[in-house]
């Protein structure tokens, strides 16, 4: 039997369209979400709807003062990308449970909105 070295580098560990909210607050966006809705877009801003209990993301042009920054972070030579944005003040405000990782799928709200949502009753 032969060993074959893994590179971990090369290693996706999973593919689609999400977002996923961890135990720590942040956002960690797909690369797949990213390169639909966030691609080049550098803040954002965080809207909430209490009734429908739904996030929303607006991918901002530039940075104001309620605006949060996408983070993205190259990740070795497979040009792999790790994709973020800080939301622990943003869950916290709208008392939003975030002690169990979930995932997400987003949509895009109309071109009018120029809205992300994730719908929060429906986790992949």
């Amino acid at each position: 039997m032969a060993f074959e070295e893994f590179h971990k580098s090369k290693y996706v560990s999973s593919k689609g369209n999400f977002i996923t909210i961890t135990k720590t607050g942040v956002m960690n966006v797909s690369t797949e979400a990213y390169q639909g809705f966030l691609k080049g877009v550098e803040h954002v801003l965080f809207l909430f709807d209490r009734e429908k209990n739904l996030i929303g993301i607006k991918p901002m042009k530039e940075k104001n003062l309620n605006s949060y920054n996408v983070r993205v972070m190259e990740r070795g030579k497979a040009a792999a990308k790790a994709i973020s944005i800080s939301a622990v003040a943003f869950l916290k405000h709208y008392n939003i449970d975030y002690r169990e990782k979930r995932k997400l799928e987003p949509k895009w709200q109309d071109e009018k909105h120029e809205l992300i949502v994730l719908d929060l009753n429906k986790p992949l």
